[in-house]
């Protein structure tokens, strides 16, 4: 079962990786030749949609990573600690990926916000798309953030992995027993105590994401009608 989820995990990344290879580009899409606020209000939906895609795959690939629970005794032998050291590295190669696309995703559209001012001037649905803009960059600082709290929590499970893999071990009903003595089975609960604290902060940072898309909605329905009229 184990290994079942480790393949689907990887290649979950695998299909993550290759999307996020295409970076949508917004600032061609916003002089379509419709009055401004046409084309502002087309921006704000192409912008949540191009959001929600990289977000959506994140999330994916979170769940994929809690159902492989790579520390319990149930998920240890040698060949899956090999196995999960491998889905772990991608997944933190899809982490930083995910930044970098997060990074060049809101330069992007950012110039295509600029073009849409010149085209808005000092007008109230300029300053709807601003209140749009400001918060989408708000939703996406809190989406690094969370990313980075998941990156750690990655990095943690990976040090108890390869330690235990290091010092060999056992598991006898259900308890892991590490070789070494006791030095060595002390040091191995700190480190898996060290990812439980990392998993904690993560799903913090998850809650955290959680609570401000609710408002984030209802700002882009409002911001939307606003445009459109």
């Amino acid at each position: 079962m184990a290994r079942r989820i480790s393949d689907r995990l990887l290649s979950l990344i695998a299909a993550a990786l290759l999307t996020l290879a295409v970076v949508p580009s917004c600032e061609a899409q916003v002089n379509t030749g419709n009055a401004p606020g046409i084309d502002a209000a087309y921006f704000v939906t192409h912008a949540v949609e191009a959001f929600n895609n990289n977000t959506g795959r994140f999330q994916a690939l979170r769940l994929g990573l809690d159902d492989m629970a790579p520390l319990e005794p149930a998920s240890l032998d040698t060949n899956q600690i090999y196995e999960h050291l491998q889905s772990l590295l991608h997944y933190q190669q899809f982490l930083e990926a995910f930044r970098q696309q997060n990074t060049t995703l809101l330069h992007k559209l950012s110039d295509s916000v600029d073009y849409l001012e010149a085209r808005l001037g000092d007008s109230a649905r300029w300053h709807a798309l601003d209140n749009f803009w400001q918060d989408f960059k708000h939703q996406a600082s809190i989406f690094v953030e969370y990313s980075l709290k998941s990156s750690n929590y990655v990095l943690a499970i990976r040090s108890a992995l390869v330690f235990l893999q290091n010092a060999g071990f056992d598991v006898n009903d259900g308890i892991v027993h590490v070789h070494g003595g006791s030095d060595s089975q002390e040091q191995y609960a700190a480190l898996v105590n060290k990812a439980r604290t990392a998993k904690t902060a993560m799903q913090e940072a998850y809650q955290t994401t959680i609570d401000d898309v609710k408002g984030s909605n209802e700002l882009v329905k409002r911001v939307v009608d606003q445009l459109a009229r």
